[in-house]
């Protein structure tokens, strides 16, 4: 084996180590499942999940993890043609546990051994990021926190729903799963304490009314999750004063009451699981000496704040076309130039019409600010600052930046970009993309027959829906797309590095995901599916011909019966002969 197949042999081995937890996590489930209800149709489905683990994990070496699921496939085929008629006390699932667990061992003992492995070894290749990994309540030693890099990496979070009701548990885990959430379904506390032997859920949501369990029961069930840092949504038919408030104490993250409002339990899911983009703080400074900006960029580099700087005016507009900051920190004596008519400069430019602006001075701070203040400057320091003070200032003026141009840019039903400023991202990305030579897909999306909603069932329910489409796209595109509400119920996506097959396989999977969500309005249920037109950037020589083509893409997929995804026709380039 040559070095450089061993080297890619390695990374591979790693990635699939990464992507493991994930993929046992889905026997979990199947698992759990079974145990609530027999049904041949999932046992199929389980013993497909272990076949393909088998497969892949012998192929990458993972001797001992193959031969502990082979051997729970072997088992599970004796049941494969049970019928489908079995009470709970002929249930087999439980002897299976044992296998299970000696599963997960073996998972756990694999990447184990690659840690090791990587450690003794000469080598750069990086060590594993550990996927969280299934385990009990009582297991887990540590405080879950927003820092744990198991609750921020898990783009697939991890849901126990504990509810009696099999239909309505049945339609919203269908629903959770289609915005990407993992959700172990659970009938009853006995079936609960079995799941937590196996895993430990991210956030759990539990009904009130379970069979044979008191309230008080249930609640100090709900005591014990958040006890061990994992927040607990309740769930009820029933709103009343007593119950929320026994819900408040318990320290219940949330109460909703049945049934449920999908936008409004999603939103408060992500909020919880913090799933909001977190991108670095940005400053531009610009100062004559390059000690000054040495500095400085050491200090927010130690802080986590990418800084630009440049000891040149002239050069600060190159400088913003790739680089977009949350704040920029001037000095006020500069050759040739003052400060005062930088700020005046960049106060001209509508994208940074509301972008802070702080003046270095080595002179008096306030002798400056009322004369600086007029020309848009937020604020003046002097250069003796200390450093802890001067990067909380700098900090709060970028915070405070921030959410006034959200409240500037965002579509108030949304929260997404508005028309203008998708507008505005779309000339930015189309332009990025001109210039370096990549993809970047454009997508305008429409929810279908959308007039019909909201005339049968009122402007709120048609503002759920729209909402429900958001927090799909939010929950499943990248945080380096840009996704905007263009106007109505029409959506404009921003793919970059995305080519237009890419794309149209990704819209497509969000638009079968969609279609598939039930909503719920006067005790009807309906569904919802939007259609969708995409163009490339790199096809057309005008960010307003690239719009205006995915816009006729769109218009090609209503045509053509909605809730379906078109890419644009490509322009015809006229071939000559001699």
């Amino acid at each position: 084996m040559n070095e450089q197949f061993a080297d890619k042999l390695n990374e591979l081995r790693l990635a699939y180590l990464q992507r493991l937890p994930q993929q046992v996590n889905a026997v979990i489930e199947d698992y759990n499942l079974l145990g609530v209800h027999w049904d041949p149709r999932l046992v199929t489905a389980l013993l497909l999940k272990l076949h393909t683990l088998k497969g892949s994990s012998g192929t990458f070496g993972f001797k001992s993890f193959c031969n502990a699921v082979s051997e729970f496939e072997v088992k599970l085929k004796a049941y494969q043609n049970t019928d489908a008629q079995l009470g709970p006390s002929e249930n087999p699932m439980a002897q299976f546990r044992p296998l299970l667990q000696a599963l997960l061992h073996a998972m756990q003992q694999a990447q184990q051994d690659w840690a090791s492995q990587q450690a003794n070894a000469i080598s750069h290749t990086p060590a594993i990021e550990h996927s969280p990994v299934p385990t009990s309540v009582e297991q887990k030693s540590h405080p879950v926190n927003a820092h744990n890099p198991a609750k921020k990496s898990a783009h697939n979070p991890v849901l126990f729903l504990v509810d009696n009701d099999v239909t309505q548990g049945e339609i919203l885990r269908a629903n959770l799963t289609a915005f990407g959430f993992f959700v172990h379904y659970f009938s009853d506390l006995a079936s609960l304490a079995e799941g937590l032997e196996f895993q430990q859920p991210d956030i759990c949501l539990i009904d009130l009314h379970l069979p044979n369990c008191s309230e008080d029961e249930i609640f100090s069930r709900v005591v014990a999750f958040t006890q061990h840092q994992i927040p607990v949504i309740v769930l009820s038919a029933s709103g009343q004063f007593q119950q929320r408030i026994k819900a408040v104490r318990a320290k219940a993250q949330a109460y909703f009451t049945k049934p449920v409002k999908m936008n409004e339990l999603v939103a408060k899911l992500r909020h919880l699981l913090d799933f909001e983009p977190r991108k670095p703080f940005k400053v531009l400074m610009i100062d004559d000496q390059e000690s000054i900006l040495n500095y400085h960029q050491h200090l927010f580099s130690a802080h986590g704040i990418e800084c630009r700087t440049t000891q040149h005016p002239e050069l600060m507009l190159e400088v913003l076309r790739d680089f977009e900051p949350d704040l920029f920190i001037l000095d006020y004596h500069l050759p040739h130039f003052n400060g005062a008519e930088l700020a005046s400069m960049l106060r001209q430019i509508p994208a940074y019409e509301a972008t802070p602006i702080v003046f270095l001075t080595g002179e008096t701070a306030d002798s400056l600010k009322s004369d600086l203040v007029e020309i848009g400057s937020d604020d003046v320091i002097g250069k003796d600052l200390g450093a802890d003070k001067f990067v909380s200032q700098i900090t709060s003026r970028i915070k405070r930046g921030k959410k006034l141009r959200m409240l500037m840019q965002q579509d108030s039903l949304t929260q997404l970009l508005n028309h203008g400023y998708i507008q505005s991202l779309a000339r930015q990305m189309f332009s990025h993309a001109k210039r370096v030579k990549t993809p970047c897909s454009f997508v305008m999306i429409d929810l279908d027959n959308f007039k019909m909603v909201n005339d049968r069932f009122g402007h709120s329910c048609g503002d759920r829906v729209i909402v429900a489409l958001t927090q799909m796209l939010q929950q499943r595109l990248r945080q380096s797309d840009g996704i905007g509400r263009y106007g109505g119920e029409e959506f404009l996506v921003l793919m970059p590095d995305t080519d237009l097959n890419t794309a149209h396989s990704l819209i497509s999977k969000l638009l079968h995901q969609f279609s598939q969500l039930k909503f719920f309005e006067r005790n009807i249920e309906f569904h919802a599916s939007f259609s969708a037109g995409i163009s490339c950037a790199t096809d057309w020589n005008s960010v307003q011909v690239c719009l205006e083509r995915a816009d006729q893409a769109l218009y090609q997929a209503k045509k053509a019966g909605r809730n379906r995804v078109e890419i644009a026709t490509l322009p015809v380039v006229d071939s000559f002969t001699s």
